[in-house]
């Protein structure tokens, strides 16, 4: 990784200059070795700043970037260190988070890996007079993420042209060390016949990947693949240092290329065999049985163009041998030749965090406990951010970042049970991030803690703490019904404030609860749109419904029925049983309820048979 910075300066003096070109040396011995690369240090007072990739076991594409200075930035101790939240910009625009990691470390994590071989512009810029801070002034870093390397390249299908004479389509798979937009590999990519001659080549894959897929037309049975710098002219060139060639030797026969153990995270991995072309069965035998898998294990196959998936109890970290059986069906009734034998090797699992479930709503009277599924995860960062009442609907559509719209609380650190490849329950008190009253809605996020080097994927849960229950029905003619109950006991609750919210979060109307928990609105504005959100307030606690992603689907029930009764009274009668004998006396049973359900005075009742 490279960088460029400037514009910077901290407080107070800038310390002698033996000590600053002490630095540039120290640096400049890490450039020499690849770490990292400082080629322009044009900071007036002396400041130094470094940039380091940190990198995951599984891609060379940066998870994290570490921001190092030559000086104490921030105080010792983590409750007196200013928030970096919001200082920290990455363009292309990377959203992610930043924290102190030391008092001269900044750590900025991305919510996704950066792309090989992509120059980024990071800026550092703190508030003016930031007090427990000695960084004033904005930094702009150029940082150059590591060059792209293609690592191989392999047939996937060869298919024959329509007439005699007429050449075919070769697919082709390109692995690279870590993701790249396919678009970008344009410029750099060349395919080339015999003779160095260039042939026009189509992109398969669409979005970025480590392993893209083209598709070529073949002049002959060798392909040569080149990755190289693009011209100096060329506004979107990717940084590649050198030329790398790889070559392909393309047959119709069918052949094993690659066996693959998968990396999976909570669940079983997969094994893929990969064949030079598709595979077609003949007969009745299955195609599990061409398969042999050494310790032996239970297992299914399933076919996808010239793939084959192994699905079965595969244990991370774990080596088998697997054998690919003579006899196994491909294009135009070509065979595999013989047995084909593979070591394969397991990775261990992705460094995991995961809610269990995806519900949302808790009961402030019940238990506030979440659960969270780890695997390979030592430390687990756990950060709940509060979202109000007048943020609620932007929040809630907005998705990230929403930084300005909820107000984050202290992170809590927790430790897992050791254990390698094994899933981990890790049970957290949401009051031990919220504090003892967690009613409200929260955004609760879940990270690797400090230290981890291949870091799990940030996670986050979104958590609705209230006793109010609500239940909303439409009306035909436009109106609505809120109904609000008690969770933990299920009575109505009385003087609940229930507002109707626009998805651009204006107020279309408000009303309170009645004794039965009931708020009825019979004409509603049109100029804001229909009712997105229903929130419910009472004294500090809260609740909300989202309308249309809570709408109860009607596809399976009979909900024709007849119309809400607008005057007078109706009768709902049943007998006491449902068979009688000759003789026997039928005892009626009936309920008499007027307009909205209510009780109607005493009047004379007929019955006629």
């Amino acid at each position: 990784m490279q960088a460029s910075s400037s514009g910077t300066s901290p407080k107070g003096n800038s310390g002698s200059s033996r000590r600053f070109w002490l630095a540039v040396v120290f640096f400049g011995v890490l450039n020499s070795a690849g770490i990292w690369w400082i080629h322009d240090v044009g900071l007036p007072k002396g400041v130094l700043v470094s940039v380091a990739p940190v990198t995951p076991a599984r891609s060379d594409a940066p998870s994290a970037l570490r921001v190092t200075f030559s000086r104490d930035i921030v105080p010792q101790d983590p409750a007196e260190q200013p928030d970096p939240s919001g200082w920290v910009r990455l363009l292309p625009e990377s959203p992610g988070t930043a924290r102190w990691i030391s008092p001269r470390e900044l750590l900025y994590e991305p919510r996704e890996p950066l792309l090989l071989a992509h120059e980024y512009d990071l800026s550092i810029e703190p508030p003016a007079d930031l007090p427990g801070s000695s960084l004033e002034g904005p930094i702009q870093l150029t940082v150059r993420t590591p060059p792209l390397k293609l690592l191989s390249v392999i047939q996937r299908s060869l298919e024959s042209g329509g007439s005699a004479g007429e050449a075919g389509e070769a697919t082709l798979r390109l692995a690279f060390n870590g993701p790249v937009s396919p678009e970008s590999l344009l410029p750099h990519l060349r395919v080339l016949a015999r003779g160095a001659r260039s042939l026009p080549y189509a992109l398969l894959t669409e979005r970025p990947a480590k392993e893209i897929d083209i598709r070529v037309r073949p002049e002959g049975s060798r392909l040569q693949a080149v990755l190289g710098p693009a011209s100096r002219g060329d506004s979107k060139r990717l940084w590649i240092d050198s030329e790398q060639t790889h070559f392909v030797h393309l047959t119709e026969a069918l052949q094993v290329t690659q066996m693959i153990g998968g990396r999976s995270d909570l669940g079983p991995p997969s094994l893929e065999v990969y064949f030079t072309n598709s595979i077609a069965l003949e007969g009745d035998r299955s195609l599990a049985s061409f398969f042999s898998v050494e310790p032996s294990l239970s297992f299914t196959a399933t076919p996808r163009w010239s793939t084959i998936r192994l699905d079965g109890e595969f244990q991370p970290g774990a080596r088998y041998r697997v054998t690919v059986k003579k006899g196994l069906g491909g294009p135009s009734g070509s065979a595999l030749q013989e047995d084909v034998t593979h070591d394969v090797l397991f990775p261990n699992r992705e460094p995991t965090i995961a809610f269990a479930g995806r519900g949302t709503f808790l009961s402030a009277k019940g238990n506030l406990s979440l659960l969270l599924k780890t695997v390979n995860v030592k430390t687990v960062s756990l950060q709940a951010s509060r979202v109000h009442a007048n943020n609620l609907v932007h929040a809630l559509a907005l998705g990230w970042p929403r930084e300005s719209l909820t107000r984050k609380l202290e992170p809590r650190i927790y430790h897992t049970q050791p254990g390698l490849n094994e899933a981990r329950d890790l049970v957290v008190d949401l009051r031990d991030l919220t504090g003892s009253d967690p009613r409200g809605v929260w955004y609760v996020q879940a990270s690797s803690g400090p230290g981890e080097t291949d870091r799990a994927e940030e996670v986050e849960q979104l958590v609705s703490v209230s006793d109010i229950g609500i239940t909303v029905k439409e009306s035909p003619a436009g109106g609505l019904m809120a109904w609000t109950v008690s969770l933990r006991t299920g009575e109505p609750i009385a003087g609940v404030t229930v507002g109707l919210r626009s998805v651009s979060n204006q107020l279309i109307a408000e009303q309170q609860t009645r004794e039965d928990g009931v708020a009825f609105f019979h004409q509603l504005p049109e100029q804001d749109g229909p009712p997105h959100v229903v929130l419910a307030t009472r004294e500090s606690d809260m609740a909300y419904l989202e309308i249309e992603k809570r709408r109860v689907s009607k596809a399976d029930f009979d909900v024709s029925g007849r119309p809400y009764l607008r005057s007078g009274n109706e009768a709902f009668l049943y007998t006491d049983r449902g068979v009688y004998r000759p003789g026997e006396t039928v005892r009626l049973r009936g309920l008499v309820r007027g307009v909205g359900g209510a009780l109607p005075g005493e009047f004379p009742i007929e019955v006629e048979t």
